[in-house]
């Protein structure tokens, strides 16, 4: 992320809060941590608002005000592990997925072997490996 991005982020999700919900609240530096480490672990923005929206509506229906971020902190999490175990985020690596990377690469140097020098047509698959 570039100079900038940081103070964005907070500033687009405080005022999420504030134009969606109605809600604002004395900004305090534990709410900046919880902020900051949102945007430090890159959690899309879409997945934060879904996490704000949830929390929201819970605790309306128990008459309950919001007084803080921390209060959203863990149906953040919740919803951002789920959206990494889908393995659709572009940093998300596994050992599985190097692992592979690792095979492909050694079945397209072996297939790509000159047949003088494999005369025997060895060719190797990737689900071989």
């Amino acid at each position: 992320m570039t100079k900038g991005e940081d103070y964005s982020y907070l500033i687009k999700t405080i005022n999420y809060l504030s134009e969606k919900h109605k809600i604002s609240f004395f900004i305090t530096s534990s709410d900046f941590d919880v902020l900051y480490s949102w945007w430090i672990k890159r959690i899309p923005e879409n997945i934060l608002y879904e996490s704000i929206d949830i929390v929201i509506n819970r605790w309306y229906k128990k008459n309950k005000t919001i007084d803080g971020f921390k209060r959203f902190s863990y149906e953040v999490r919740k919803n951002f592990n789920n959206f990494l175990e889908l393995k659709v985020s572009p940093n998300y690596n596994t050992a599985e997925n190097e692992e592979k990377k690792t095979d492909d690469l050694v079945s397209d140097f072996i297939n790509s072997i000159p047949e003088l020098l494999n005369p025997n047509g060895f060719k190797v698959c990737s689900s071989s490996l």
